[in-house]
């Protein structure tokens, strides 16, 4: 008899194998890594899109998306599905700045809907009108209404 068989590491009364031990976890996105991208003088690139970022950067960014928003966990694969139609629509300074508002909106709700149910989003001067949309994926059951400002639409009010 060999040792592994006395020592009951095989046969039916053998426990089975550990499993692997975990891969590392990547650590959540920082804000102030955003510093390591690309900038202009003070911000961040206006025109750097998603397939522009370095391996590291992307990967980093995908990450922010991931845990961006809590509650939406799909933003990442939504954005990575607009990137492969329309990547220049995956402006990495427009997509923060839209993220970081649409989180504003809805710490705001929270607070608000103590006090009284808000049923209607009026996103006024939305430019590409990512945070409404947000919104209404968000809130399927609310009303959401979104107005890009152009010089046309400013000659109306």
């Amino acid at each position: 008899m060999d040792r592994s068989f006395l020592a009951g590491e095989q046969g039916e009364d053998a426990p089975p194998p550990a499993p692997p031990p975990p891969p590392p976890a990547e650590p959540p996105f920082n804000m102030s890594e955003l510093q390591h991208f690309p900038m202009r003088a003070k911000c961040l690139s206006t025109h750097t899109t998603l397939p522009d970022l370095p391996p590291h950067q992307r990967t980093r960014f995908l990450r922010y998306l991931a845990d961006a928003v809590e509650g939406l966990p799909e933003l990442k694969d939504i954005m990575l599905r607009v990137e492969a139609s329309y990547p220049k629509y995956t402006r990495i300074k427009e997509l923060i700045e839209s993220i970081e508002a649409f989180k504003l909106v809805v710490s705001y709700l929270a607070t608000v809907e103590h006090h009284r149910e808000v049923t209607s989003f009026f996103d006024l001067a939305c430019g590409h009108g990512l945070v409404g949309v947000m919104l209404a994926y968000a809130y399927p059951h609310r009303r959401v209404m979104v107005r890009p400002c152009s010089p046309r639409h400013l000659t109306h009010f």
